[in-house]
């Protein structure tokens, strides 16, 4: 379950639900969108929510207005407004009958309310966005790395360094474009290469690369890495696991991860390197040496550039992955040489 205090103190301090009851633009075509989609054409709930809106502004400090926002979210009366904001759009990997139910409500509006609804949600976007919500809201979900390509940092302090990607995009999409499961922390790169393509077979929510494929050599490629110093014409492959070549496809057409991976010969020559140096022995060598309290486990870790000791296989760094399989793929540190 996704931490949803930064995005409630958002829409608190920018007064976001207030709009409803007051649009800033469009006026009746607004209101009777929001009414159609995030009320289902109730307008008794609509009103009800205005008025308990209405009540929570007269709440002294910001921490009671977002108790009271809390509560008033968890009225069954108000279930489709807490939907299109705080609950998963999907249900075992398919739209929820929220979601359907969403979707008809808006395509059953004339075009010009979907064109005001539209913009006036990308808006509230951009400004949730450019607030100090924002990178609050990113550093809570704990994503240091970019999920679709595991090369990048995604860096937050007083910013959010990153981009928050629309798994289901803002256009098509535009009553999920404040939906705080629809956000994927992503880079730059991955965020422009995905645009408003939907993603079929892979969703960061709910798996990881690691659960999709392996990133490996060729049997030739693997000796000639462990028989040379400086590899330079190996080229890195990906081995699907069951079940997931079509999601394997879908991250390569989407994100070009076989390109952006396929030369990285010095990853390949570094740890060939560590295999060939860093046997059993001399790690035991290097303990009694230097009088070390590391195990042998941490060693590997802190040669591999692993910053996380304690969790190792909480990830970051950029980069993790493809360290992580080739390591396995070259049993770096295992004292076996192939012939």
């Amino acid at each position: 379950m996704r931490n949803d205090t930064a995005f409630l103190e958002w829409c608190v301090r920018s007064k976001f639900f207030e709009e409803f009851n007051r649009p800033s633009r469009g006026k009746d075509i607004l209101r009777d969108t929001i009414i159609a989609i995030f009320f289902a054409g109730i307008k008794e709930n609509y009103l009800a929510f205005n008025n308990a809106i209405a009540e929570m502004q007269k709440c002294k400090t910001s921490a009671d207005k977002l108790k009271k926002l809390r509560s008033i979210l968890q009225n069954p009366q108000f279930s489709c407004v807490r939907a299109a904001f705080l609950i998963s759009p999907w249900q075992k990997k398919v739209l929820s009958a929220q979601s359907v139910s969403f979707e008809k409500a808006l395509t059953s509006l004339p075009a010009a309310y979907k064109v005001v609804f539209d913009d006036w949600m990308k808006e509230n976007y951009t400004c949730f966005r450019d607030s100090v919500s924002a990178p609050r809201f990113a550093g809570a979900l704990n994503t240091p790395v970019c999920p679709y390509c595991d090369k990048a940092f995604l860096d937050v302090t007083k910013k959010f360094y990153g981009e928050l990607d629309h798994y289901l995009d803002k256009s098509t999409y535009s009553y999920y474009a404040l939906n705080i499961y629809n956000f994927v922390p992503v880079c730059a790169v991955c965020n422009k290469k995905k645009s408003k393509k939907k993603l079929e077979h892979f969703h960061p929510m709910n798996e990881t690369l690691d659960s999709v494929f392996q990133f490996c050599l060729s049997d030739s490629d693997r000796v000639i890495a462990l028989s040379n110093y400086q590899v330079l014409n190996v080229k890195i492959k990906q081995r699907f696991l069951v079940g997931k070549s079509d999601a394997l496809k879908e991250l390569n057409e989407t994100f070009a991860l076989d390109d952006r991976y396929e030369n990285m010969t010095a990853v390949v020559d570094y740890l060939a390197q560590l295999k060939r140096i860093y046997t059993s022995d001399w790690l035991k060598e290097l303990q009694s040496m230097y009088d070390l309290t590391f195990t042998q486990t941490e060693l590997r870790q802190l040669l591999l550039g692993q910053f996380n000791f304690s969790q190792p296989s909480v990830r970051l760094q950029p980069l993790t992955k493809l360290i992580d399989d080739l390591v396995r793929d070259l049993d770096v540190f295992n004292d076996n040489i192939l012939d």
